[in-house]
Formats: C-alpha cells, structure tokens, sequence
C-alpha cells in the first residue's frame, strides 16, 4: 500500500510508505529517510517518515545526478527544501484523515460481520436482499422428480396453451428455490406478541401445473413456522388427474379432497372451510409462493379482532420468465363501474397520515385469493354465496362480510408479502 501526493510545486512527488507511518508493526526501518532533490542531496531529516522526492524527466529534460562533496546549495535550493520539510507533517495528516475515512465508511460492515453482533436495520436491509431458504428435510415417502415428470413440458408443445403461463420454464424453476425478501426492513424487527393460533390453509385446484402447485407447498412448508399450519388442505375441483393432489398427501400435514364433479371456486373453498379443523382460516390460490414470515402479522391482525379479513401484500411472478417481481406496499383494492377489479394507489391524504410504514392499510375489497379470516366470524356472517359458480367475483362476494362487521372497515391489507402468478 502506498499513498502519493502531489505537492504545490510541479516537478516533484512524494510517497509514503505505511511501514514507516507505523513502525512498530514493521520491521525496523532507517529513521533518517534519504530525500533526493535535483540537484541536491539532503542531509538526514528528523521526519520519522520514509519518503522520496524524485525530479519529472519531462520537465527538468535531465537526469538525476549527485552533487560532488563540498558543494553547497544555492538559495534557491535551499528555499526548496524548506518547502519540502514543511510539506511533511501536512502530508502525514492528511494520510490520517484518509485512514479515519476509510475505516468510517467500513466500519458497518465490520460490526456486521463480527460474532455476536446485534442485527440493526441496515443489517436487515442487507438480508433483506436475498434470503436462502430455511433448511428443512424432506420426506422420502414424497417422489419429487416422478411427481413432477407425469406432467412435464413436451418439446414441440406450446408451453402456454395448457396454463397460461410459460410451462417450459416453470419446469426449470426449482420447487425450494430462493426468493427475495422485499418486506421493510422493520417486519423483521417487529416482535410477535402472545402465542398465535394456528391455521388451516385452504387451496382450490383444478387442472394446476404441478410444477406450480409443488412451489406453493414448498414455500408454505419452508417459509412458515411449523406450530402455525395446523394442515393444509387441497380441495381438487374435479381436475383430469387426481393424482395432482392426491399424490401430495405424502408431503408433511397435506390433506386432500376431492369433488365429485366441477363445483367452481367458491363451492370448492366452502367444502375446505366445513373440513378445517383449526379456528383460523387461510385461502389460498394454487399457484403461488409465500414469503420469509408471511403469516405472522396476518394472525396476529386477526387474533387482535376476530371481525377482521386481512390480506397481505401481493407480488408478482412473471408468467413468461418467472422473475421476482416486487409490488408497491401502498396501493388498496377498488373496481370499476364493471365490477373489474383493480389496485389503486393510496390518495395524498392517506400517504401524508400514513406515519408507521408498516402499519396495515385500510381497503373496500381485496383481491379474493388470498386472505385469513376467523371460522367462526366466517361462519356466522354466512360463509360464501353458494350459487356463484365456477371462478371470478369472489371478491366482491367477500363484501358482504364487510357490512356485517361494525361501523369500522376491517378489510386490511397487511405489509407481509406473498407472490402471485399475473
């Protein structure tokens, strides 16, 4: 390591050498630095610094060469090297402001990685990066790669006609891969007061990739605290095969039902939420993944008020390239004079009162998906309408368990985030 500085007089340079800044971590270096001035050879300098001054051969046109014993400096060279000794101890603080710096600006980092240390908030935000998954064995009763191989993408076959999306590279994606944490780093900081209850997460699947409907068991059994899924329970709408769902009761606390012919949706999660044993239920879509502590907040947001339906944060999974796709926390659900659902952002008014970043966000209507919800409050505001048929419209089904609920509106939107295929 070296330092160069240039000084206020053109022709010359001097280096530092940091052994000789800090002899006591060195080994023993002359205390008399050699300084060489064309044309002029110094006597020793008391400055406890090894340095060299050394002329610019484009500049002088001439080489360095010693002056003959017995000569003395002129004046002006003289004058010169008084420059140059009092350009020292200049040089020396500087170098140490530059040192103070460095380690200033390093200093974060090499708390961070120190043992023991306490993970602050830029520690969080830099796990909040990307987060590998939770080790976490599984069952060898589970044949992952013969599971997925019955229904793998076909060369020649065009990898959206049969889901929508690009069959081919959801094939390539592996089923415990690695997602990134979006949530404020502030989640990760929150402290989960009291014993959250656990909850029945109910799936509705028809005709579903398997590769996709792998991924969204896998995240739930990675992602989530083992003491919160009481089970999992995949009602199969009368898919072609049904070996989708049935062959994924081999995977940990994985129940399936099967429907006797095509009862739509919404017929669908009613006869998962009769057959939910816990007191919390969870709706889910069949091809989604969760994320890093997804459903903490959303029990607890329940546990404090049993009359609320809370939805986290969705984002988005590219339908072609099944890239990670990050979606603004402040948005709500609205429609359209069509009943089309849509996100719209939070007004001026909201954002400017919105002082906690993580604090849940108020809305007239969630998507329909996915939220939680108590079974009993479920139950008593008289569950979902049953002559809905097929898919679309669960969301503004879901009003109806807003009027019910008091003056207050407890459709919440909660900043834990969830990713969804468009």
């Amino acid at each position: 390591l070296s330092l160069s500085f240039s000084l206020p007089f053109p022709p010359f340079s001097l280096s530092l050498s940091p052994s000789s800044l800090l002899p006591s971590l060195s080994p023993p270096l002359s205390r008399t630095p050699s300084i060489s001035l064309f044309p002029l050879s110094l006597p020793p300098s008391p400055l406890p610094i090894s340095s060299s001054l050394s002329p610019s051969p484009s500049l002088w046109g001439v080489g360095v060469r010693q002056r003959e014993p017995g000569c003395r400096a002129s004046r002006a060279e003289r004058a010169e090297m008084r420059r140059v000794r009092r350009a020292g101890p200049m040089l020396l603080v500087l170098a140490a402001a530059a040192a103070a710096a460095l380690f200033c600006s390093l200093w974060p980092e090499l708390r961070r990685l120190m043992p023991g240390a306490e993970p602050g908030p830029q520690a969080a935000e830099h796990r909040s990066r990307e987060l590998p998954e939770e080790s976490d064995e599984q069952p060898e009763a589970f044949d992952e790669r013969g599971y997925l191989a019955g229904k793998r993408w076909r060369r020649g076959e065009d990898p959206y006609r049969r889901h929508a999306f690009n069959q081919r590279e959801s094939g390539r994606v592996p089923s415990t891969r690695t997602v990134q944490d979006t949530r404020h780093y502030q989640c990760s900081l929150q402290p989960w007061e009291g014993e959250l209850p656990p909850t029945s997460i109910i799936i509705t699947v028809h005709n579903e990739e398997r590769a996709a409907l792998l991924r969204t068991i896998r995240s739930l059994l990675n992602r989530t605290p083992a003491y919160l899924i009481h089970e999992i329970i995949l009602v199969d709408d009368f898919s072609q095969d049904p070996a989708d769902c049935q062959l994924l009761t081999a995977l940990p606390k994985v129940k399936s039902l099967r429907n006797q012919q095509r009862e739509g949706l919404i017929r669908s999660r009613v006869r998962g939420a009769d057959a939910a044993t816990a007191g919390i239920l969870t709706f889910l879509d069949s091809h989604c993944e969760v994320n890093r502590d997804w459903l903490l907040p959303l029990l607890q947001r329940v546990a404090q008020d049993p009359s609320r339906v809370v939805s986290p944060v969705i984002d988005i999974i590219n339908m072609d390239t099944f890239a990670y796709v990050a979606a603004s926390p402040d948005l709500r659900g609205g429609f359209d004079w069509s009943l089309h659902f849509k996100w719209e952002p939070l007004s001026e008014e909201v954002r400017v009162a919105r002082t906690d970043p993580i604090a849940p966000i108020r809305t007239p209507v969630i998507a329909g998906g996915l939220f939680v919800i108590n079974k009993a409050w479920f139950n008593h505001l008289g569950s979902y309408d049953t002559e809905m048929e097929i898919w679309g419209g669960e969301n503004f089904g879901e009003l109806t368990f807003v009027p019910l609920s008091g003056n207050h509106v407890p459709v919440l939107i909660d900043p834990s985030a969830l990713q969804h295929y468009p």
